[in-house]
């Protein structure tokens, strides 16, 4: 019944492993992105396409600028919590 909906099984099933979980919109993995296409917008889109153009590309001169902007900030230090809990379910 979901798979007709347009949803992957794999996707909603990490997505449902905690009820924090059924509020993302979009995750990207590698150069995959999962959009749930419900709720998501086309901001949701364009944002887990950056996760995976600022990876691709984390090495260049624009990113390093962006990552020395801001890593080791509070609100990076809080999200890269939050993002820690979430890769270990």
């Amino acid at each position: 019944k979901l798979a007709k909906q347009g949803i992957n099984l794999v996707v909603y099933d990490y997505f449902a492993r905690t009820p924090e979980g059924l509020e993302y919109w979009g995750v990207s993995q590698g150069l995959s992105v999962y959009i749930d296409g419900s709720n998501a917008t086309q901001e949701t889109f364009y944002h887990e396409i950056g996760h995976v153009y600022a990876l691709e590309f984390w090495d260049s001169a624009p990113i390093k600028a962006l990552r020395k902007l801001v890593l080791g900030q509070p609100v990076m230090d809080k999200t890269k919590h939050q993002v820690t809990i979430i890769n270990t379910l």
